[in-house]
């Protein structure tokens, strides 16, 4: 017998789907293994890198504590310096092309009047060599 629910005053038959449970039981079992995996290999080993920083660790058991020390001597290092700024300004350059010229081509196909203009730029931008 299947639940009752007051609606108004008057009972109604409360249909709870059964295609519903089977969809939440497949999310639930087939996103566990890889959130599982996804935990495993990525979390924990950004976490423990971040634990470790703290620590003059040479791959030996024991490692002293050493706090910020490491991130005083990386920042002072012109050489890290160097590849942080390149490294910044590669991003945002690329980032801000990348945005620009994407959306001039879009612009342009979408000008286009014929659509066998319009199909083959279209296909032009996603063929790759």
């Amino acid at each position: 017998m299947s639940p009752l629910k007051l609606i108004g005053g008057v009972a109604v038959e409360k249909k709870t789907s059964r295609l519903k449970r089977l969809q939440r039981r497949f999310i639930v079992c087939g996103l566990t293994p890889i959130m599982l995996l996804f935990f495993i290999f990525s979390v924990v080993p950004i976490i423990f890198s971040i634990v470790m920083s703290f620590y003059n660790y040479n791959g030996f058991p024991g490692a002293p504590f050493v706090g910020l020390a490491n991130y005083k001597m990386l920042f002072q290092d012109p050489e890290f310096l160097g590849a942080l700024k390149n490294t910044v300004v590669f991003v945002l350059v690329a980032v801000v092309l990348n945005i620009c010229i994407s959306t001039f081509l879009a612009v342009l196909i979408k000008s286009l009047r014929k659509k066998g203009q319009e199909a083959f730029f279209v296909a032009g931008c996603f063929c790759r060599q």
